[in-house]
């Protein structure tokens, strides 16, 4: 059966995207982003200027991961906030 909420994004979908760094493509877990509102709208957003912007964003946030994580460890700045600096980068 079909894991409806999984969203799959192929390697040939991507390929345009030169700084797409995940050679099999990406795989988004919608149950994780249902519980991230934020993550969402900013996908959302990014998506509804240009279709293929978001595996853009998506490739972003899979580089960025550890970095992000690494400054939750030490309590620098959480995954949500880093998203809200991003999202008040792009209104300004």
């Amino acid at each position: 059966m079909k894991n409806l909420n999984v969203i799959k994004i192929n390697r040939r979908l991507v390929s345009s995207v030169p700084d797409f760094d995940i050679h099999k493509g990406a795989i988004l877990n919608l149950e994780e982003l249902r519980h991230n509102s934020l993550l969402v709208k900013f996908l959302c957003d990014e998506h509804s200027k240009d279709a293929y912007c978001i595996i853009g964003h998506i490739g972003e946030l899979y580089r960025i991961r550890a970095k992000i994580l690494f400054l939750e460890q030490y309590g620098n700045m959480t995954y949500r906030e880093y998203l809200r600096v991003k999202t008040d980068d792009k209104l300004q």
